[in-house]
């Protein structure tokens, strides 16, 4: 007589839910590092930290919110560079 897997208890040291807020905490805190390391060095090294967040946040999502996701991040840097292009002609 063969047992099923699903009535076997799990053999998991770890539940996966904590495993994943743990892998969160630790993105969140080389985040963390990062923008702090890089405000110290202005604000160029900033917006590319930034971006580069941005960029592996998105990477992260499945394939059809990808999309969704850079045409929000597009719209706002237009507002952003219009706001000052307008600021720059007054």
């Amino acid at each position: 007589m063969t047992t099923a897997p699903w009535s076997k208890p799990s053999t998991r040291k770890k539940p996966l839910v904590e495993r994943r807020a743990e892998r969160q905490a630790r993105r969140a805190e080389h985040w963390g590092d990062r923008i702090a390391e890089a405000r110290k060095q202005g604000p160029r090294t900033q917006a590319a930290t930034a971006w580069d967040r941005l960029r592996a946040t998105v990477n992260r999502l499945p394939e059809g919110l990808q999309r969704e996701a850079w045409e929000m991040a597009t719209a706002q840097l237009d507002r952003i560079r219009q706001e000052f292009a307008d600021s720059d002609s007054e």
